[in-house]
């Protein structure tokens, strides 16, 4: 029993010290990995070009008596929106339509209680992949006039892909300029790269607005004229000869 006792403790020291061990050995690690000659770099790179595509986000909404009466209101808009932007050129393939939402609504009048107005119901419409050209005749369309909040239209690119690939090779190409100046600078030569660590941008920065109902077809002809840019960085630690 003795025995058993005392190889408990030790088992406890042991494991006590293991998480002390384990941070000492890594940072002795991580001095031996910098323990040279070395110049770190961040290159950012970007590309901007003229959008081709857009999307559009809006949302039907109404109030009604009850949660059938809103809920049927909103089916029957929503296919006539459907059936409407398929005639300017929308296919279904170019929808998304966000799951209906219904809540009661009350109004609060002063030391008396609640009293319910009905039952809001909501849906968010996506219209994605709309040839620029077309915006207009999208926005101007008679369906999204009428009880249709337009919440945002966003620039974008077909060439996404391509516009990324080109932000990141731009990136690169500058962490490498950064970090052959800096080393002809001081008199040295560089001796390869050691490590690199990509800071990845994820979202473009395209132009995005929200418009009031009253301006938002006037503008629609202005969105031809934006830009999508595409940002990404890069950092990178080279080895000193």
């Amino acid at each position: 029993m003795k025995r058993l006792n005392k190889a408990a403790t030790y088992l406890k020291i042991a494991i006590f010290c293991l998480p002390v061990s384990f941070v000492a050995m890594t940072n002795n690690l991580a001095a031996q990995e910098l323990s040279f000659a070395h110049v770190i770099t961040q290159g950012e790179g970007s590309v901007t070009a003229s959008p081709d595509k857009a999307e559009v986000r809006a949302t039907i909404s109404t109030i009604k008596k009850t949660p059938k009466a809103a809920k049927d209101w909103i089916d029957d808009k929503l296919v006539a929106v459907v059936k409407g932007l398929q005639v300017v050129g929308v296919s279904k393939e170019q929808l998304d339509t966000a799951n209906l939402n219904i809540r009661a609504e009350y109004k609060y009048p002063s030391n008396q209680a609640r009293e319910l107005v009905g039952y809001r119901a909501s849906r968010t419409i996506h219209i994605k992949g709309i040839n620029l050209p077309n915006i207009a005749k999208v926005l101007d369309t008679s369906v999204m006039k009428a009880d249709i909040q337009i919440e945002g239209i966003e620039l974008k690119s077909s060439q996404e892909a391509l516009l990324r690939e080109q932000a990141r090779m731009a990136a690169i190409e500058d962490a490498k300029a950064k970090a052959e100046s800096l080393a002809k600078g001081f008199d040295t030569k560089l001796d390869g790269v050691w490590q690199i660590k990509y800071l990845q941008n994820t979202s473009p920065m395209p132009l995005m607005m929200k418009m009031n109902s009253a301006a938002q077809y006037d503008v629609a002809e202005s969105y031809q004229n934006g830009e999508v840019s595409f940002r990404d960085s890069v950092q990178v630690i080279y080895k000193l000869k």
